[in-house]
């Protein structure tokens, strides 16, 4: 077996098997992870990214897996990653000549579509918003062969081996354990192999185009574009649900979902997540009944199969992603056994939702 582990299609993370703090963190890095997570990249990103497969930038130099590594080298990797310090100069003085061997990803859709704006303004190649992609990838068959992990616990896993001669781990802990830097991020490393049925990818020109800053108006300010974390965290404020979901609305959301072939469903669910919309006043039966009519992965149609799960154990600080746990009680109210309410009629459990 090489350092590439038992498969030339993916690069599982390995621990080593022993009670050691990296084995104990391990495990909570690898457990909970979301069915679903997102990748933006373009022409210009560091590695490679297409449907069929992600490349990390080290991955034709045969790497090390990351628990396989010396700690201070594996510590000093995480570190540059997290820190977006893994290219150019400043990745060959933190690395010492070595190429980064993780690649990123996010639970959070609205953190990855301010990230496609950012790259687009402050970018030095410019990549035009047809040129910048979301791929969108369900993990439910590479989530048992440790394929990613999250970045807390990995961080938690090496921040004891801090660098000499740069900030160490501890400090990229303290901001995201804080909630305000935590955009659900999850790594891959090396190569992955992707099924057509496992991904879809779409540009971000052709959500523009089908109305996404309809559904999220504060993405659509390009004065804010070149911002990315203070950006997110305030959009995250704007989208509290406070507007009641018109006919007109919830049909953008049906349009841009329609974009994420094969992937409609979820994506519907999410785009909800991030939009200021609630689910009173027949909201959330509207919906649920457009939804429901969308196409599921698995090639049937209806909301019952993409349950809240999906949205993995890690999401205490992402308010987009608990807005999108909303919808789908709202969802699964509509299918819950009947309740009497304080006079004795019955309720189903959407009413206690959306009253």
């Amino acid at each position: 077996m090489s350092d590439l582990g038992a498969s030339n299609t993916y690069t599982p993370f390995q621990p080593p098997g022993d009670a050691s703090s990296e084995s104990t963190y391990f495990a909570g890095a690898i457990s909970g992870i979301p069915r679903y997570l997102f990748r933006v990249y373009d022409w210009s990103s560091s590695g490679f990214t297409s449907r069929s497969e992600v490349c990390s930038p080290a991955f034709g130099t045969l790497p090390k897996d990351l628990f396989r590594q010396p700690r201070e080298d594996a510590a000093a990797m995480l570190n540059a990653h997290l820190r977006w310090k893994c290219c150019g100069r400043e990745s060959h003085k933190l690395l010492g000549g070595r190429e980064c061997n993780l690649m990123s990803w996010t639970s959070s859709l609205l953190f990855a579509l301010q990230y496609a704006l950012y790259r687009h303004k402050t970018q030095d190649a410019k990549p035009q918003l047809s040129e910048i992609k979301i791929l969108m990838v369900d993990t439910r068959d590479l989530c048992d062969r440790n394929v990613f992990t999250r970045d807390l616990q990995t961080i938690r896993a090496f921040k004891q081996y801090p660098p000499s001669d740069q900030d160490g781990l501890g400090e990229v802990d303290d901001w995201r354990s804080s909630g305000s830097y935590y955009f659900g991020e999850y790594l891959s490393q090396g190569r992955l192999v992707l099924k057509p049925e496992q991904c879809c990818e779409v540009t971000m020109k052709d959500l523009v185009d089908r109305g996404l800053f309809k559904i999220c108006a504060g993405l659509g300010d390009s004065e804010h574009w070149h911002r990315l974390a203070t950006r997110v965290n305030g959009l995250r404020r704007r989208a509290r649900p406070k507007t009641a979901l018109s006919e007109d609305a919830l049909q953008v959301v049906i349009d841009v979902a329609e974009a994420f072939e094969g992937f409609e469903v979820p994506a519907a669910l999410r785009l909800l997540g991030l939009s200021p919309f609630h689910a009173r006043e027949g909201g959330g039966r509207m919906a649920h009944d457009a939804i429901e009519g969308l196409p599921k992965t698995d090639g049937s149609r209806g909301v019952v199969c993409d349950s809240s799960s999906s949205l993995g154990g890690h999401h205490d600080h992402l308010p987009e992603l608990q807005h999108c746990q909303y919808w789908y009680d709202v969802f699964a109210g509509l299918s819950a056994p009947k309740v009497e309410d304080e006079d004795g009629d019955l309720i189903d459990e959407l009413a206690r939702l959306v009253l």
